[in-house]
Order: C-alpha cells, then sequence, then structure tokens
C-alpha cells in the first residue's frame, strides 16, 4: 500500500480553514514574521514547562521496493535489514515506529530530554546538558561527559540538539527554529490569494549560489492578529546533498498551560511525495524550579531519577573523570579509560540496536535499493 502522496495533504490543507480571513495587511504580516523570526533565533524558553510530542515513522519504500528487500532478505535470518522488513510487514500502511520525546528546557540551554520506542518497551534514551556536564542514560548505562573537552565518539551531548530542535521548532512557530540552525536568511514577506509566502536562503560565500532554501507559507488571522505558518518547502542544492522535503503544519491551538500557540501535528513529506514521518503534540505541563534542577541532576544508582524513578547501574562510563566503573552485587570495580575499551562500543551499539530495529531506516534503505538497481 502507498503511502498517501502530498498533493493529497495540500489539497486537505487548502480547504477551509478558519484563521484565514482574506487578503491580510502587508505591514501587519511582516511585523508579525520579523517578530516571529527573531525569537526563533534562540533555543526555546521552556522554563517552568514540560514539552512532550511523538514521532510516527512510516515507510516510503514502493512496493517494488519492498519485494526486492524481501528477496534479498529470504533465506538469511541475520540480514542487517530483518528487521526493518518485518516492521513493514507489521504496519500494513500505518506507522512503522512510534517514538515519544519530552523536553525540559530553559533560555540559557540546559534541558534535558528523554525518549523512547513502543517497539522496544521499558527502553529509552535520556541526555542532559547543563553548563559544563552533560550525560546520556539507557537503562542500566549512564555517561558523563566534560563538555569544556572534545567529547568521546558517539557521546557528543549538546549534537543532540540537532534532534530535538527542529520537531520542537515545527510545533511552536512551524519551522522557523530549522532556518536558524541552518543559518538562513529571510526575504520579505509576500503576500498571495491564500494568505503569505516567505523565502529564507544561505548562499555560497564565493559563487553566490542558493545552496539550501526553505519556503515558509500560511495564513494570517485577523482575530489573532497573527500568521500560522502552514507549509515549509526545503530545497537543497547538489552540493549540499540535493532533494529536500515538504512539511505541512496545522492543527494551531492555543494551549492554555504554556500561553502560546501551538501546532498539533506536523506531516513531513519526501521530495517524491510520500508521508515519512508524522510530529505531533502530545501534551504540557507545569514544573517547577527545583522539579527542574532535579531533572538536571546526573543519575546515580539506587537513586530516585525525577523523571525515571529508581535508577539501576550496572556501568558508569565517566568520560569527565576519565573512569570506567562496573556495579556489580558483589561490589563495583573502577578501572582509568582505555582507549581501546570495548566499553564506548558496548553501551553505544546496545542502544542503536534497539533504535535502528524499532524507529526503521526504511527511508536509508530505500535510497540505498534505489541507488543499487539504477546503476545495475
Amino acid at each position: 500500500m502507498r503511502r498517501p502522496v502530498f498533493g493529497l495533504a495540500l489539497a486537505f490543507v487548502a480547504g477551509f480553514n478558519p484563521l484565514c480571513n482574506g487578503q491580510p495587511d502587508q505591514q501587519a504580516v511582516q511585523a508579525w514574521f520579523d517578530q516571529a523570526w527573531v525569537e526563533a533565533q534562540h533555543f526555546p524558553d521552556l522554563q517552568g514547562f514540560s514539552f512532550s510530542w511523538s514521532v510516527e515513522q512510516y515507510s516510503t519504500l514502493s512496493p517494488e521496493e519492498v519485494a526486492r528487500l524481501r528477496h534479498e532478505v529470504e533465506g538469511h535470518p541475520e540480514h542487517p535489514h530483518k528487521s526493518t522488513l518485518e516492521a513493514i510487514d507489521r504496519a500494513r500502511g500505518r506507522a512503522t515506529a512510534n517514538q515519544h520525546f519530552t523536553l525540559w528546557a530553559d533560555k540559557t540551554g540546559r534541558w534535558r530530554y528523554n525518549s523512547s520506542c513502543d517497539e522496544a518497551p521499558g527502553v529509552y534514551f535520556d541526555k542532559s546538558l547543563n553548563g559544563n556536564r552533560g550525560w546520556m542514560l539507557t537503562p542500566g548505562v549512564l555517561n558523563i561527559v566534560d563538555m569544556r573537552r572534545k567529547p568521546p565518539e558517539g557521546k557528543d551531548v549538546k549534537a543532540e540538539q540537532g534532534m530535538f530542535l527542529p520537531q520542537v521548532g515545527l510545533l511552536l512557530n512551524g519551522g522557523l527554529t530549522g532556518a536558524w540552525l541552518a543559518g538562513l536568511s529571510p526575504g520579505s514577506v509576500t503576500l498571495n490569494a491564500r494568505g503569505w509566502t516567505v523565502e529564507a536562503s544561505v548562499r555560497d560565500g564565493v559563487r553566490g549560489d542558493v545552496l539550501l532554501s526553505i519556503e515558509y507559507s500560511g495564513r494570517w488571522s485577523d482575530e489573532n492578529d497573527r500568521g500560522f505558518v502552514e507549509r515549509t518547502r526545503i530545497t537543497r542544492s547538489a552540493a549540499e546533498g540535493g532533494a529536500g522535503e515538504t512539511q505541512v503544519v496545522r492543527d494551531w491551538h492555543l494551549e492554555p498551560t504554556l500561553g502560546r500557540w501551538v501546532a498539533h501535528r506536523a506531516d513531513v513529506y519526501t521530495p517524491e511525495g510520500a508521508l515519512d514521518r508524522s510530529i505531533l503534540f502530545a501534551s504540557a505541563s507545569s514544573v517547577s524550579d527545583r522539579e527542574f534542577a532535579g531533572l538536571l541532576n546526573t543519575p546515580s544508582n539506587g537513586t530516585i531519577d525525577a523523571a525515571r524513578g529508581e535508577i539501576h547501574l550496572t556501568r558508569i562510563n565517566d568520560w569527565a573523570m576519565g573512569t570506567f566503573t562496573d556495579i556489580r552485587p558483589e561490589g563495583s570495580t573502577t578501572t582509568p579509560v582505555d582507549g581501546g575499551s570495548s566499553a564506548n562500543v558496548r553501551d553505544r551499539w546496545q542502544l542503536v540496536g534497539w533504535i535502528m530495529g524499532a524507529s526503521l531506516v526504511a527511508g536509508l534503505v530505500g535510497m540505498a535499493l534505489r541507488k543499487r538497481y539504477a546503476t545495475a
């Protein structure tokens, strides 16, 4: 079953929308966009709140590509893409994976980011950044890093911001955060019969060619005296890897807990028009300063974590102190960090295993299949 194409979704979005009150005023729209752009140029200030969302991942493989994948996997129980095929078979047109996330953050860049997946019950991956200290927690394993030093491979906590900021930005500001992260500069607002459009881009410093552009378009609401991003179209040059994606942002609501507007759904489509993933707002709740500080605290064995309850660790990789600690019932053993140690590999691949098996890398598999058969 092919995934719904973008054209159908766009037809839905182009239908009746109570937020659209006809041709807006140019100056009003420009003033609103300029302010929204400025606000999106900073780390989202969620101090005093938790922000939760989920991501539904879909398979974008065609029936022919699934058949090729099935042929390759058949008779090979250890094939690396066996779990991908199983996820596709289980989904039968539904999401192949459902991931859940919660973010606690303040405008200074201190945050905690929790994630889990329906397809791997009891498994989670939590990360936190608090000044110069960062940590990563999976069931039984804790990694601690000093952000003033170059982090070990796979332990760059700050790099995790590149995972959650685009998703949170889609729901909070329609994806303007993505332009901030990519260093894009916006043009002026253009009005049309359906609303407004703004293009943001970044150019090659030597030749002036556009390397990446994002076209934002949406509606204007006189009643709320603001605009609403409803669609973003991302275009990459060949130098930046080519292709891109389209994001349809919808179901804007004023969330009373946050006191701000939030899009409850953002659907992301491939260049071919297939639905790749849906980002869904779940909930927001109030968090005191004391609770926020507790969430940022580095977990330790036998203590109660504010989000995960009692912590049971079997391994602590303290890259800040340069030690590995194995925790067993009969006692703990601490050894200095050894560049050839398997500890870094063990806990990292424990995580990668469940993410790849549960979250599905069908998009990457599809790209590989298409490239292989195109050159065959």
